[in-house]
């Protein structure tokens, strides 16, 4: 039986077509924010300099956000909590910490979800360790386009996950849950969503991140709460953040 409460005003059809805007609209920002400052570059670089075939300004132009990619991650980090926070405006008795599922809960609650959760997704990502070679180097090396570093180790520790938790267990889950795929489903479609959006990883890396949303979005369930995941997630990604940019890869 199906006992999500429904806390949005629209039902499993708009949540659906909300997040396509909202990956679109995303989408649209980010490059549009990345060739802006790229052309702003060109146009300032010395006359024999400029390069000067269409393949030169191209190669130009995604060189250039390439060098900027901690900031366009960080822009499509804001992106995605602002279009959230624009969707789930207040109306009809329905406050917007409510409908993400993100009122004020008693710390001691969130922190033993946060660290059973936490102590899952590790036990997961370890135990198939003993077993093959999941290429965690590899996963921890791509955190290297993350430049400048300061600005990559913020989004990967805070606007990331935060963004992250908003988008997938907070409006997709709680959209979906209410509907005739209930919790379980919501939790399946939001944890394969968000697998897929780390498409720059390998197929075990990916396989393990969606275990890795399935646990958290079973915290969102139980606990009733978005911050828990929020908390699991952030400690995992500053696990991974602490392992690279202290060169402890090899450990």
């Amino acid at each position: 039986m199906n006992e999500a409460v429904r806390d949005f005003r629209w039902g499993a059809g708009m949540t659906v077509l909300w997040t396509l805007v909202i990956a679109l609209v995303t989408f649209v920002v980010t490059l549009g924010a990345g060739l802006g400052v790229s052309v702003i570059e060109l146009l300032r670089e010395p006359a024999g300099s400029v390069p000067q075939t269409e393949d030169g300004v191209a190669e130009y132009l995604f060189t250039k956000m390439n060098e900027q990619f901690a900031y366009l991650a960080a822009v499509q980090a804001l992106t995605v909590l602002a279009m959230v926070y624009l969707l789930t405006r207040p109306r009809d008795g329905l406050s917007r910490a409510r409908m993400l599922r993100m009122d004020a809960i008693p710390l001691r609650k969130c922190a033993l979800w946060a660290v059973g959760s936490l102590a899952v997704v590790i036990a997961l990502g370890e135990l198939p360790k003993l077993f093959i070679d999941i290429g965690d180097k590899e996963a921890l090396a791509w955190l290297a386009v993350l430049q400048p570093a300061w600005i990559g180790f913020i989004v990967l520790v805070l606007i990331g996950p935060l963004s992250e938790e908003v988008l997938f267990r907070g409006f997709i889950y709680g959209g979906l849950a209410p509907s005739v795929i209930g919790p379980v489903g919501a939790i399946v479609v939001s944890s394969a969503l968000w697998a897929v959006l780390h498409i720059q990883y390998t197929w075990l890396i990916i396989a393990i991140i969606f275990v890795y949303g399935v646990v958290f979005g079973v915290v969102r369930w139980k606990s009733g709460s978005l911050w828990p995941p929020i908390a699991a997630h952030c400690t995992v990604n500053l696990i991974s953040g602490i392992i690279y940019y202290f060169g402890l890869a090899g450990t």
